[in-house]
């Protein structure tokens, strides 16, 4: 905020100002109850247009203004004047008091349209974005300087520094100040972890209060009759006195839906498409019924919005995206995929774990990788029930959209975590988990999707940039019984059709409704499943997918030797669809005491994709001399082309070291010990990660309307399979 003649700030002596003294007009201020310290605030707003007038959001240290007290202040103010083209960001702190303020000039009017407005608060750095994209980042220094909590506040006044902000034009009143959402996460050992979300479909007396103070240079005094909830938007207005309040309708939240609408998923489950044309039966219909369709933006799935789902026709998105996922549901285990996201601002692309029919009225449970944004961020989620998420930001040493990497989940009924190539990222436990398990009873569907963002949540989209493509190299799933996991399956997508056990490729809109799914952008080429991203012309893929360098197997630990007698033989791990298979086990040493049993050599099984290569066959090595009876010959690898017989064993003693998959641990033998039996890439530990998305029933039906309406409502309820992707936050 502007730290001059009078701009030090309305936002500013605000908490403790002086009480409102009758000014000509007022305006408002809306102030958090708690105070934060350190985190990231989103908050989706339009703002004012006027001379002298002011809309705000900022982060103030209640008590700044007091004489020989340090400021701490963080703000995001947009300047009404020139048709509010112009915002700044301000940082504002110690005693006597700096201020270091950016201005920055958008393409259209910041009241025309609402944006994102984002900041980022660390012990280590202050940083801004809008729609997306960072415009000013400040580390040390004054950022080192917000060392106390702070309140969150939004508010909308008038400056007399015509120098600054302009000579107050009257007849810009009343003017308005809408915000939709705003979202709050922690700082929480680096990482920000969401903590609460507002849509304000009321307002909530529990984290907000309204200001009735005003300051020097402020040409309005702050009424709390100016702060009105309406419509799920939180509106500030400044008026002339006696003129106070909010009566008209709130201006729709065009072209995006929020962070997290309702309904919805990392987005909002869009449910069908296209608004509603003509139709007077089908409005009729509503009427009769006494249901209003709320605002395509965060309201709850009403029964028009379902109607309107089914019954009005999809709209042809200009992007096409891909939704792939497996026809059956499992539960507890460990869920893992092999994964090279894709890149690009305003492109989503995730792997994620889904309940069949999720609702926000019901349950909604999903667990979630999801690359956003064009520094390709990975976000973890975690929905546990009705509307409760939890996502955290992760911030890989590694460009996750440049190489494959193993991503995993695992859930069992102490915990659920998230891993990256072995190393866990995130872990859940207690209440959390209890919930999850105990509405997930079905089990759970592993899903991919690639989709469109916006600036509320991936970035915006520029279509010249497409194609663009998520590679998967492998999927597997272990299930987890009495404390261990258990390979059931595993698919390398060795074949050019889709693999059975998986669901015909989605066809319904994605999440925020940019783009939609379209089985043409799934395609599975040299044991690779591509999930393309295209413009609406050109779906599709054509071209040779990166390999995975690292789909071979490991090695895993065989038998330990006897004493007097010989162990025996390991199992050979199986090896990847393109790495070499496991070797055999090598032979251990003999025993010391009396005739040790045969010692047999390890076996070795070949790669079982169709470009794997063979098992090396070599029988045990030569233990060491013992008192015992020689080794037997080892048995050959069974790999293609990996016939060759191992070598008789010396002495007796158990099998060595043997292959096991990458995907699987190594198995550790005893006195018997078996190697390791998964398949997989070669050292890659499970991991996981998932996006989401949520399709309608009925979508895309056309004519019979009144026919269709019938059926949704005796169907009583939507069964909802990801037609579209919904975040929901209650």
């Amino acid at each position: 905020m502007k730290l001059s003649t009078c701009a030090l700030l309305a936002v500013v002596l605000l908490a403790q100002a002086t009480p409102a003294e009758a000014k000509a007009y007022k305006g408002a201020e809306v102030y958090s109850v708690q105070t934060a310290l350190y985190g990231r605030m989103e908050m989706r707003m339009r703002m004012i247009r006027g001379s002298a007038l002011l809309s705000t959001f900022f982060t103030y240290k209640n008590g700044s203004e007091i004489a020989g007290t340090a400021w701490e202040e963080t703000d995001v103010e947009v300047l009404g004047k020139n048709d509010a083209m112009s915002w700044q960001s301000n940082l504002i702190t110690g005693n006597p008091r700096t201020t270091s303020e950016q201005v920055y000039t958008a393409t259209s009017s910041l009241a025309d349209g609402y944006h994102t407005y984002t900041l980022e608060w660390t012990p280590d750095y202050v940083l801004w974005l809008f729609d997306g994209e960072m415009v000013r980042k400040t580390e040390g220094g004054q950022a080192s300087n917000l060392i106390n909590p702070e309140t969150l506040r939004f508010n909308a006044w008038a400056s007399d520094a015509s120098s600054w902000a302009g000579a107050l034009d009257e007849a810009a009143l009343p003017a308005y100040q809408f915000v939709n959402w705003i979202k709050y996460y922690r700082y929480d050992s680096g990482q920000f972890v969401l903590d609460w979300t507002d849509d304000f479909d009321s307002f909530d007396t529990n984290r907000w209060a309204a200001g009735n103070w005003t300051f020097d240079g402020n040409l309005v005094d702050f009424d709390p009759a100016n702060a009105v909830v309406k419509e799920g938007t939180l509106i500030l207005a400044i008026t002339k006195e006696g003129a106070t309040g909010f009566s008209s309708t709130v201006p729709p939240d065009d072209g995006t839906i929020g962070r997290w609408p309702k309904p919805g998923s990392d987005s909002g489950c869009a449910i069908g498409g296209a608004q509603p044309t003509g139709g007077g039966g089908l409005c009729a219909l509503l009427v009769a019924l006494g249901v209003a369709v709320c605002r395509g933006r965060r309201k709850r799935l009403t029964l028009a919005a379902l109607i309107v789902g089914v019954l009005v026709p999809r709209a042809a998105a200009a992007v096409q995206g891909a939704e792939l996922y497996r026809s059956s549901a499992h539960f507890y285990g460990r869920f893992e995929a092999r994964v090279r996201y894709a890149p690009g601002e305003g492109v989503v692309s995730s792997f994620f774990l889904w309940k069949d029919g999720s609702s926000n009225t019901t349950s909604w449970n999903e667990l979630d990788f999801e690359k956003i944004n064009s520094d390709c961020r990975l976000q973890t989620n975690i929905w546990t029930g009705k509307g409760t998420q939890s996502a955290t930001l992760n911030t890989p040493t590694f460009n996750i959209c440049n190489d494959y990497h193993t991503y995993a989940f695992e859930w069992t009924p102490d915990y659920i975590a998230w891993f990256i190539d072995g190393t866990q990222i995130r872990k859940v436990t207690g209440a959390s988990v209890t919930e999850y398990t105990q509405n997930a009873s079905q089990g759970m569907a592993i899903h991919f999707n690639i989709w469109q963002g916006d600036s509320s949540f991936g970035g915006n989209l520029n279509t010249s940039t497409l194609p663009v493509y998520e590679y998967i190299s492998w999927v597997q799933y272990s299930s987890y019984a009495n404390g261990a996991f258990q390979l059931q399956w595993r698919e390398e997508f060795t074949a050019s059709t889709l693999p059975s056990g998986w669901a015909p490729p989605g066809n319904w809109t994605a999440p925020l409704n940019h783009s939609t799914h379209n089985p043409a952008n799934v395609k599975f080429v040299n044991g690779i499943a591509v999930l393309a991203l295209t413009n609406d012309n050109a779906t599709g893929y054509t071209g040779t997918p990166p390999a995975d360098p690292g789909s071979g197997g490991t090695s895993g630990t065989g038998g330990t030797g006897g004493t007097g007698a010989g162990g025996t033989t390991g199992s050979a791990g199986r090896g990847g669809t393109t790495g070499s298979a496991g070797r055999g086990g090598t032979t251990g040493s003999g025993g010391t005491g009396g005739g040790a049993s045969t010692g047999t050599g390890g076996t070795a099984a070949g790669g079982n994709g169709a470009s794997g290569a063979a098992g090396n066959g070599a029988g045990g090595t030569t233990g060491a001399a013992g008192n015992g009876a020689g080794g037997t010959t080892g048995a050959a690898g069974n790999g293609a082309g990996g016939t060759t017989a191992g070598t008789a064993g010396d002495t007796g003693g158990t099998a060595g070291t043997v292959g096991a998959g990458g995907g699987g641990a190594a198995a550790t033998g005893g006195s018997t010990g078996a190697g390791g039996t998964t398949a997989g890439a070669a050292g890659d530990a499970p991991g996981s990660g998932g996006g989401c998305g949520c399709r309608a029933a009925g979508e895309g039906l056309t004519g019979a309307g009144g026919l269709y309406a019938m059926l949704l409502m005796a169907a009583g309820a939507l069964r909802n399979r990801r037609r579209s992707r919904r975040r929901i936050v209650d």
